[in-house]
């Protein structure tokens, strides 16, 4: 007698999956929103303000900030390439581009760090 073999089903990407949908996110959603925090405070929009508030006025959360980012400053930036004997048109590319910016590379990492720590994300103007 040969084993069963459960129903296969298309993903939608062209592939097939054994079984079906196994389960849901869990994640309560609000219009497309993830609405899963506690604190109503930190909540959408009213979040950034929070954040901001903490980062910039709380000196506990500002020097842990400023600690990270100085810390991201010192670090000696590099470009490698696949092969370091051969040149690579793509390495003196970046490395140019790492130059060729208004600020200094540094203080871009520096921008991007602080936002990343202070909202989850950033933008980098």
């Amino acid at each position: 007698m040969a084993p069963v073999k459960p129903p296969v089903k298309p993903n939608g990407n062209g592939t097939n999956r054994v079984g079906g949908e196994l389960g849901l996110t869990g994640l309560r959603q609000w219009y497309g929103r993830i609405d899963e925090e506690f604190l109503t405070e930190l909540k959408w929009e009213k979040a950034a303000k929070i954040y901001r508030e903490m980062g910039d006025n709380d000196p506990t959360v500002g020097s842990a900030f400023n600690a990270i980012t100085w810390l991201i400053r010192q670090v000696d930036w590099r470009v490698e390439g696949d092969d370091p004997h051969a040149e690579d048109d793509r390495k003196e590319l970046i490395e140019s581009a790492m130059q060729d910016m208004t600020h200094s590379w540094e203080d871009l990492m520096a921008e991007v760090a602080r936002g990343t720590l202070q909202y989850g994300f950033t933008f980098s103007r």
